[in-house]
């Protein structure tokens, strides 16, 4: 969460909007091209290599043959890649740095993050992801000093995924025979169906989550995508509180649900949902209150246009939290995929509607509000056509309660908020005010888990 906080602000106001408008639209373009070489490979190894992490051998052989069958995908990636330079004139004007970035799709083959997923090695991953950033940082300061230097930056963009991925080949190579592969190697193409259900379900989320981006680059500007992506990435960071979750619960579910433990796997999936409600809505409406401050002191006063922009994405974060969960910590696990690849395709499609018709009228405040009704419609669909399922309610007491002190610390900060004239003092005052009154709303309103919490805080001390 504090490598964007620190690397963004800098970037957005060296580069503009324009430039990392320009970096993020090619991203959001090769993120197609490498959805395309993984066929859903992640989330599928993800779940196979849970399944069988306490089997050395059965680990080894389904890790190989899913490796290799990622690298036959990644060749045929690159052919694409080559097309795009020559024949679309949005590309072949920049085409060194799409090169540049589109290496990250070979790094991302070798670097296997799946393998250390479904291992659930999260450790090795954090501190691993913790050395490559601040190695980065410096690199960053040093090498990126004005607007000229956008190829120096997707350079540096790349060397992140460069060296997440070489540490994570090596420590793989320590763990399974990586170049016995003839030894271990039956049948690659095995894996080919399980990931491709996995694929139309990663492509479904693609289309809506990076298709905007695409859409608003050839039907707006750069500059467009910039404010968009400036306002979507402070989402994205507050989000990483929470779609963490998803990360870990996929491999974690999928090895309980193989031991049949469905209690405990159940137990797990009722704690992580209100723990979203309890924190995800008082971070959604505390986003709205300070999208002003918070826009300017992360991007800039050149992104102005994105505070806007922000509001309208506030409520996305509530609706990303849930879904992620939901698909990939319930329905997955359980080889549901299907139910949460068909409300996907059903999300995209209205998310391609909205932006055709907003964008040319609303830029990316269209954009925006096309991703706040994407969201809804994924949660909603899978609600529906999981039932059987899910055992989830919004009407739920708890969640309700969540809802209640949001909407009131909200109110209130609002409220206080004219009364801080000082940007920093706002941005200080604000936020503590919101927490303040957001706990003692659910003290009073003895919600459990915060009661919980609070108890085992003080025991702890």
């Amino acid at each position: 969460m504090l490598f964007p906080l620190i690397t963004f602000p800098y970037a957005s106001r060296i580069l503009q909007a324009d430039g990392i408008g320009l970096v993020n639209f090619y991203n959001s373009i090769i993120s197609y091209i490498s959805l395309i070489t993984c066929l859903g490979i992640p989330l599928y190894a993800t779940r196979e290599v849970a399944k069988v992490k306490e089997e050395p051998e059965k680990l080894s052989q389904v890790s190989l043959e899913i490796l290799w069958l990622h690298i036959i995908l990644t060749c045929a990636g690159y052919l694409l890649v080559a097309i795009l330079c020559f024949f679309v004139p949005k590309i072949k004007e920049n085409y060194l740095i799409f090169l540049i970035l589109s290496s990250s799709i070979l790094f991302t083959t070798m670097g296997c993050e799946w393998f250390f997923r479904g291992r659930e090695d999260f450790k090795y991953i954090t501190i691993r992801g913790l050395i490559i950033r601040i190695i980065y940082l410096p690199l960053l300061f040093c090498f990126v000093r004005d607007k000229s230097d956008l190829i120096m930056y997707s350079i540096l963009t790349v060397l992140v995924s460069v060296g997440n991925n070489a540490f994570n080949f090596y420590r793989m190579s320590n763990i399974i025979p990586l170049f016995r592969i003839r030894h271990v190697i039956k049948r690659p193409h095995k894996h080919i169906k399980g990931a491709l259900k996995i694929f139309a379900l990663s492509a479904s989320i693609s289309i809506y989550t990076q298709l905007s981006i695409v859409f608003l680059g050839f039907l707006a500007s750069s500059i467009n995508v910039g404010y968009y992506v400036g306002a979507s990435r402070i989402i994205q960071v507050l989000a990483g509180l929470i779609t963490a979750l998803q990360t870990t619960l996929l491999p974690r579910l999928s090895n309980l649900i193989a031991k049949k433990d469905f209690s405990q796997a159940d137990s797990t999936i009722d704690k992580v949902i209100n723990f979203i409600f309890c924190l995800a809505i008082p971070l959604s409406c505390g986003i709205f209150v300070m999208a002003e401050p918070i826009v300017i002191l992360f991007c800039g006063d050149s992104y102005i246009p994105a505070i806007t922009t922000l509001k309208i994405l506030s409520p996305v974060l509530f609706f990303i939290a849930l879904s992620g969960v939901i698909s990939g910590g319930i329905l997955l696990p359980k080889g549901k995929e299907n139910i949460a690849t068909i409300s996907c395709i059903v999300a995209a499609c209205i998310n391609i509607i909205i932006n055709l018709a907003l964008i040319p009228i609303l830029l990316q405040n269209g954009t925006a509000i096309a991703s706040i009704a994407t969201e809804f419609t994924v949660v909603t669909a899978m609600l529906i056509l999981g039932k059987n399922y899910i055992n989830f309610s919004f009407f739920k007491i708890s969640y309700i309660k969540y809802i209640l002190a949001g909407l009131t610390m909200m109110g209130i900060c609002l409220y206080l908020k004219p009364y801080f004239a000082n940007m920093f003092i706002t941005c200080f005052a604000i936020p503590l005010i919101g927490c303040i009154s957001y706990l003692f709303i659910l003290i009073l309103l003895k919600d459990k888990f915060v009661l919980s919490f609070i108890k085992n805080l003080i025991s702890k001390s």
